[in-house]
């Protein structure tokens, strides 16, 4: 990687010296140096390099060179950090000195450079500014990277959230707002050999290792929901499985609410998730689907129970993670979902889709959320 370094200076000698200065510290191969003597040829060199690093004599015209380095700023307006510069001056104009440390300057000399002490001094100054530029540079490669890689998984993580789906048993609503780009929270359902799995997660934290967990959750709840029979076996294995795979050295725990629905049959089982709510559509009231076992991830084995209940066609099953009712600290509390789905039942019924909308728009006042939410709506055919 080359340095390229700009030199504000009109005199041919101590451009000399600065040149002698730059090449004690860097070979020629790797540096670049441009000159300037205006404004014009300034900004024609930040037009057509990357600069790294500006050296300034503000001697020449201290107000008109202000106003060089400040069309210089507008044009790197892009740049993630302003250009370094050195500053060099025989004037004490505190407000120059403010304005020029505003614009960007690392350090500024009052001094002759034509002193040996300054001289080392300065070259050391250029060989700093230059490594400063260089992480600098190489934190906003490693950024943009991260953030190509991060709209990747945002990507993959909307595309695996499920908005509607028709199963042979029921319809499928979801929902999914992450608080960050990608989250914690999980859901899906699924058919196999006429038995409807379902499942929603809430994994502890936040950003890519939450949304790794998450990830694993969703794929080792689809490969297990093929080979156990119920609900508690499968969390059982997850557990054992999850455990196993960290060796205890993960922090990252998390709840999981996992059912089945075979015919007139539901059977299901918790890891220590929100309860969902069962709506009746025969006699039109609500229960929670109350199940209390640990949070996965915490102990080696854990022996989980389950529990079953019938199920009748337009019977609803309403599924949320922790962050829809965590949002306003009065509202901490899963009976106001319930009491909700109680006064607006009809448009539950009618429409799934936009009763998650308004509940969402209810439980967080339009605010900006601070966990992620998870919302997973099961109507039986």
């Amino acid at each position: 990687m080359r340095n390229n370094i700009l030199i504000i200076e009109s005199s041919n000698k101590k451009i000399d010296l600065l040149k002698n200065l730059i090449y004690r510290e860097f070979s020629r191969k790797k540096t670049i140096i441009h000159t300037s003597i205006d404004i014009e040829s300034s900004l024609n060199v930040v037009e057509n390099y990357y600069i790294d690093l500006i050296i300034i004599n503000l001697s020449l015209n201290s107000e008109k060179i202000l106003e060089t380095l400040i069309k210089i700023n507008n044009l790197t307006s892009d740049r993630q950090f302003k250009i370094p510069l050195l500053i060099y001056n025989g004037l004490k104009d505190k407000h120059i000195i403010k304005k020029s440390f505003e614009l960007g300057a690392i350090d500024y000399f009052f001094d002759k450079l034509e002193s040996e002490d300054i001289s080392y001094l300065f070259s050391l100054k250029i060989k700093n500014s230059l490594k400063i530029c260089n992480y600098n540079n190489n934190l906003i490669k490693q950024n943009n990277q991260n953030k190509k890689q991060l709209k990747l998984a945002t990507i993959l993580q909307k595309s695996l959230m499920i908005n509607k789906k028709v199963l042979p048993s029921i319809e499928v609503f979801g929902r999914y707002i992450p608080s960050t780009e990608i989250g914690g929270d999980s859901y899906d359902a699924i058919d196999t050999d006429g038995k409807t799995w379902f499942m929603i997660a809430d994994v502890m934290g936040h950003g890519a290792s939450a949304a790794m967990v998450s990830f694993m959750v969703k794929a080792l709840f689809n490969q297990l929901a093929n080979i156990h029979k119920t609900p508690k076996t499968l969390l059982n294995e997850i557990n054992r499985t999850y455990y196993k795979m960290f060796e205890n050295k993960s922090d990252i725990i998390f709840s999981i609410f996992v059912g089945t629905i075979y015919k007139n049959k539901l059977t299901y089982s918790s890891a220590g998730h929100p309860y969902p709510i069962f709506y009746n559509s025969q006699d039109k009231t609500t229960h929670f689907l109350d199940n209390n076992n640990i949070l996965i991830g915490i102990v080696p084995h854990s022996n989980f129970s389950q529990k079953s209940q019938m199920i009748s066609k337009g019977d609803i099953i309403y599924l949320y993670t922790d962050g829809l009712y965590e949002q306003i600290p009065e509202m901490r509390d899963i009976n106001l979902i319930n009491n909700y789905i109680k006064l607006n039942h009809k448009l539950l019924i009618n429409s799934p889709d936009i009763f998650t909308n308004n509940i969402i728009k209810e439980f967080t006042n339009n605010e900006e959320i601070e966990d992620d939410i998870a919302i997973l709506a099961l109507k039986k055919k």
